[in-house]
C-alpha cells in the first residue's frame, strides 16, 4: 500500500472510519475544527480548518478528535 494515501493511514493507524470530508477537532487551543481534505506523502492528513483557504498537515493520532456525520465523537487522541 502506497504511503500518502488515505488507505495507508487507515491501515497504519487502525482508523478504518477515516473519510474525506470527515469533521475533526484539534485538541489544543484554540481547538480548531476542520475537515479532512486528503492524505499527504508524509503519511499524515491534509485538513482544512475553519476560516482557512489552505489545508494543514495534521498527524492522524496526535491531539485530534474525529466525528461522524451525526457530530458524535468517534475517537479522540490526546
Amino acid at each position: 500500500m502506497k504511503k500518502g494515501t488515505l488507505e495507508h493511514i487507515k491501515k497504519t493507524y487502525n482508523l478504518p472510519f477515516l473519510k474525506v470530508g470527515m469533521k475533526v477537532r484539534l485538541n489544543i487551543e484554540p481547538f480548531d475544527i476542520g475537515h479532512i481534505v486528503s492524505a499527504n506523502e508524509k503519511g499524515n492528513l491534509n485538513v482544512r480548518y475553519k476560516g482557512n483557504s489552505h489545508f494543514e498537515n495534521t498527524h492522524p493520532t496526535k491531539l485530534i478528535t474525529y466525528f461522524n456525520k451525526q457530530n458524535k465523537e468517534i475517537k479522540t487522541f490526546k
